[in-house]
């Protein structure tokens, strides 16, 4: 009876013990598929995006106020890679890329955020260029609007090289994703070619600085805002305008688009006929998130 006993005890313990294992083991591990297949239950990453910027960074045009395309790529981030992303934006309309850099340099919470981002965005370079269009909008001499804004653009270049490297001072591993400028009065000069040629120019100019550095991409937004619903369908854009020059701009033809009560392009806002509108931020966001899975952001 005794050998019986401690027979019944010791088997009794063993699968004691087993269970435990187990049972330890599917608990951490997950459960065995029908092929014997050990699945661990994903979980959630967290990813820190940081935006840094003009008005289109704040989100001028943005009838929900909530901030552009910065809360909507957080968002298409979370819901499509399973990844928590939180977002911090120090957007301020009117900066331009050297007033973009002065805050940075003087405002510990932007530092701060940077150094713990896990990717940037950067949207420049647009009130750099109005400022030297607004200089010489009068003038109906393109040559010298060109000489102008070659002359700007050595400027340009050497601030934004700056605003890189001081960007790179606190986070020297996390991607920048750098969204171009457009051509907001292009539906309405769908002629005037020199503009355009100037916006390509200048977006030129900022993939020169991108290239100087080991982790950034350029986020081309150009054509699909500056065309809106009429991307590639320019011959059923409506003729506006006859101008082929930067006269077309100037005046009366410009003040007349100011004061339209509607906007001819569907992806700018009514108001100021210069920001996008909702929809725009959301070809931007869709634009900068195709831009992040192409160079491979979520591995």
């Amino acid at each position: 009876m005794k050998f019986l006993k401690s027979l019944l005890i010791t088997i009794l313990s063993i699968t004691v013990l087993s269970g435990l294992v187990f049972g330890g083991m599917w608990f951490i591990t997950g459960h065995f598929s029908n092929k014997g297949v050990i699945t661990v239950p994903h979980t959630k990453q967290t990813m820190k995006l940081v935006s840094l910027g003009d008005s289109l960074t704040e989100g001028v045009g943005d009838t929900t106020n909530k901030g552009g395309f910065v809360p909507l790529i957080g968002e298409k981030i979370d819901d499509n890679q399973n990844i928590k992303t939180t977002t911090s934006n120090f957007g301020l309309s009117g900066d331009r890329s050297d007033q973009i850099y002065d805050r940075l340099k003087q405002q510990p919470k932007i530092q701060k955020a940077l150094s713990k981002a896990t990717v940037i965005t950067l949207t420049v370079g647009g009130n750099d260029l109005l400022q030297v269009i607004q200089k010489n909008i009068l003038t109906n001499d393109e040559s010298k609007l060109t000489k102008a804004i070659d002359a700007e653009k050595v400027t340009y270049l050497k601030k934004l090289d700056e605003l890189f490297k001081e960007i790179r001072k606190y986070n020297s591993n996390a991607p920048i994703y750098t969204i171009s400028v457009y051509n907001p009065f292009y539906v309405y000069f769908p002629n005037m070619g020199s503009m355009t040629t100037i916006v390509q120019s200048w977006n030129n100019t900022t993939k020169k600085v991108i290239k100087n550095d080991k982790n950034s991409y350029f986020v081309d937004v150009a054509k699909q805002l500056s065309e809106g619903q009429y991307y590639g369908k320019k011959s059923a854009l409506t003729k506006t305008s006859d101008s082929s020059d930067l006269s077309g701009l100037s005046g009366l033809n410009l003040e007349k688009v100011l004061q339209e009560k509607d906007e001819k392009n569907d992806y700018i806002s009514v108001t100021d006929h210069f920001h996008p509108n909702n929809k725009g931020y959301e070809k931007m966001t869709e634009l900068l998130y195709k831009s992040m899975q192409e160079n491979h952001l979520f591995k």
